[in-house]
């Protein structure tokens, strides 16, 4: 399922330069490199752009991406959730998955829990990426 927003408004959608050689599934998390976007790896600390299409490396140059500040996503997690998860932040475990096994939040994290979705051993939930700049913690 990976990052799925759950409403936005259409303004909040952005062409961007998609790096050489990378192909894109619809709702990766996406993070900058050189200027260009490809797939968010694990740990990454800032996702500013979610995916809104699927794109083959051999066949696109620009992808269309949502902006993530202000808007709640369901997401996939690794681990069964908990509802102490929530309030905290947690990392990411890749450009599908929040890494849930956190027990506090520091400035490793990427995405912030609010809301655990269905039984635990379905392992989403719902939330928020962290609104980080250069030099903040």
């Amino acid at each position: 399922m990976a990052f799925v927003p759950l409403q936005y408004d259409s303004g909040m959608t952005k062409m961007m330069k998609i790096k050489d050689g990378e192909s894109v599934s619809k709702f990766d998390a996406l993070q900058f490199d050189s200027g260009e976007v490809k797939r968010a790896e694990s740990d990454t600390r800032t996702v500013r752009f979610i995916s809104l299409q699927d794109v083959s490396s051999a066949d696109d140059e620009y992808i269309l991406a949502l902006d993530v500040r202000g808007v709640e996503f369901e997401a996939d997690c690794d681990n069964d959730t908990d509802q102490d998860q929530v309030g905290l932040g947690q990392s990411l475990q890749d450009h599908k998955e929040v890494d849930n096994d956190n027990t506090e939040t520091d400035n490793e994290d990427a995405f912030v829990i609010t809301q655990i979705v269905g039984k635990d051993s379905e392992q989403k939930v719902r939330g928020y990426f962290l609104d980080r700049t250069a030099g903040s913690n």
